[in-house]
């Protein structure tokens, strides 16, 4: 969700986000352990700030660059992906997606929205590090134009973990649930 080609990228969040809700989440991956493969390009490969997206008025897909580090959810993306080109054929979408170990993925994303070199167009940023990335001022997209219209739908709270002074920066992409068990004889 960075600068660069925003209608579209927007237009794949939005379409990710309606699948997220849609659809149950899964079990398993190796969210916060390291990496498994990789597809795509390994990450934008230009030296200004922002990725590699790029598109034509010809019907050529808009390339988007995607950095994760769970390859669940790189799968899901370019699932994503394949069911906004069916449903937008005359606006297809090439993700060049790519998971990383964990920390590489989070350290190198935060490097490379701080220097303006080498950041993707989307970036897959965990819960528990979104908040370094609001620190001084923001290099993210603000989010607002396509939040405020269905921000009575959201939770609020969540809203707030992705925001900063009044602008939401990323969004949500499902609320878990938590369960805690205690020992009645040992607390009660």
């Amino acid at each position: 969700m960075l600068r660069k080609n925003r209608l579209s990228l927007l237009a794949l969040i939005t379409v990710m986000l309606t699948a997220l809700i849609l659809s149950a989440c899964s079990g398993g991956g190796n969210s916060g352990t390291g990496s498994s493969g990789s597809s795509g390009t390994g990450g934008s490969s230009g030296s200004s700030g922002g990725g590699s997206s790029s598109s034509s008025s010809s019907g050529e897909a808009t390339v988007i660059t995607f950095w994760t580090f769970n390859a669940l959810h790189q799968e899901f993306y370019e699932g994503a992906a394949e069911r906004w080109n069916q449903a937008n054929p005359d606006r297809p979408i090439k993700l060049e997606a790519t998971t990383y170990p964990y920390q590489d993925m989070h350290n190198n994303l935060l490097l490379a929205v701080q220097s303006g070199v080498g950041a993707p167009d989307m970036a897959d940023i965990e819960i528990s590090k979104f908040a370094n990335f609001l620190k001084g001022t923001p290099q993210l997209e603000p989010l607002n134009d396509i939040v405020d219209p269905v921000k009575d739908k959201m939770i609020q709270s969540r809203l707030d973990i992705y925001s900063k002074d009044g602008t939401v920066y990323g969004l949500p992409t499902h609320v878990g649930a938590s369960v805690m068990y205690y020992n009645t004889e040992i607390l009660g």
